[in-house]
């Protein structure tokens, strides 16, 4: 597999293993002292306590941080609001002139071009002022990006937050690719579509298959189409670590460029995990839904998606999977002979990134 050789804000990491505490990156590697025991350079201790990446806790420590999280809340979020407000507006506005005419099929059958592609790039440009009024007042870029012909697919982690849309406007509109509820989306919905993206439609047995083909046509496609942006890890984490990518960027054989994102922020407010602030309600009681439930399993467990829905299935009869505690079903899994092998495979991939 052939890579792009210029790439934007990455990390160039050697034996040892990138650990990120509050937004800092630590060298996890070490040497083994005489006793075994595994060493940073410093002479301290490596600890082998296991991240849990769909975690996140969000504390304001001190007493001055609580009253300017107060203050601006009363003050300055009413001002953002409605500058956004207005933002999203115009930029909806933006989106739904450039579609005008134009169906889903058309959309998917071959790329945009003149006065559409241009209104296109006003349409990223009023959406960086969306993301300036939202708190991102400065954006650092490191390299330079790739053109089509260069590499077609764009590839960006660590994914931790739907602000990670900010790329979109500053990369020229890339197609993303996308579960196809998000365009249901009010306003948001049709700047997606505008971008011409590829749909993952998850209820669909034969998805995987038809984006896979969609994102090799357009890969491979001698038109003038933007390029694929992915995220290859295909969820939200916390950014401590990276998890498995999954293989939809990497099917079409063409050079990938990928892209690091930071926030280098001292107060992480952005990252949004399972379970968190960043949540809705019933995940920050730890409450999984069905589709939630399956993704825990492939990614606690290391499963395929094929193995991952037969337990879910099982669980189906057993369980009230439709709002089930995630521990308690992993829980109850582990104590069950015929998955022991799964548990054991996991705890010795873990084991074997430390």
């Amino acid at each position: 597999m052939r890579y792009s050789s210029k790439e934007i804000e990455t990390m160039v990491v050697g034996d040892g293993i990138m650990e990120e505490s509050n937004g800092k990156l630590k060298n996890g590697g070490g040497v083994k002292s005489e006793g075994g025991a595994l060493m940073a350079e410093e002479g301290r201790p490596v600890s082998s306590e296991i991240l849990n990446p769909f975690v996140h806790r969000l504390e304001l420590e001190t007493t001055y941080d609580k009253l300017k999280a107060i203050f601006l809340t009363i003050f300055l979020l009413p001002v953002r609001l409605m500058a956004i407000t207005a933002l999203v507006i115009m930029a909806w506005l933006l989106a739904c002139v450039g579609l005008h005419g134009l169906s889903e099929e058309d959309l998917r059958k071959a790329p945009l071009k003149g006065w559409r592609r241009k209104l296109r790039v006003v349409t990223c440009w009023v959406m960086r002022a969306f993301f300036v009024c939202g708190g991102f007042h400065y954006l650092r870029v490191k390299g330079r990006q790739a053109s089509f012909k260069e590499a077609p697919i764009l590839a960006l982690a660590p994914h931790s937050t739907f602000f990670d849309a900010l790329p979109v406007t500053y990369l020229g509109g890339p197609s993303i690719v996308a579960k196809a509820e998000t365009s249901q989306l009010p306003f948001f919905g049709k700047l997606i579509n505008y971008t011409q993206p590829v749909y993952v439609w998850r209820d669909d047995p034969n998805s995987r298959q038809n984006t896979v083909k969609e994102i090799i046509e357009r890969a491979t496609s001698k038109e003038d189409w933007p390029q694929v942006m992915i995220f290859p890890e295909g969820t939200c984490t916390n950014r401590s670590c990276l998890i498995t990518f999954k293989s939809g960027a990497f099917y079409p054989g063409v050079p990938v460029q990928p892209v690091c994102i930071r926030y280098p922020n001292k107060l992480d407010t952005v990252t949004w995990t399972w379970e968190g602030p960043g949540v809705c309600s019933s995940n920050a009681s730890n409450t999984l839904t069905a589709l939630e439930l399956r993704k825990a399993l492939r990614l606690s467990l290391c499963l395929s998606e094929d193995e991952s829905d037969r337990i879910f299935q099982q669980l189906q009869r057993e369980y009230n999977c439709n709002a089930v505690d995630h521990e308690m079903v992993l829980a109850a899994l582990s104590g069950r002979p015929e998955l022991q092998h799964l548990f054991v495979a996991s705890e010795a991939k873990r084991k074997k990134t430390i």
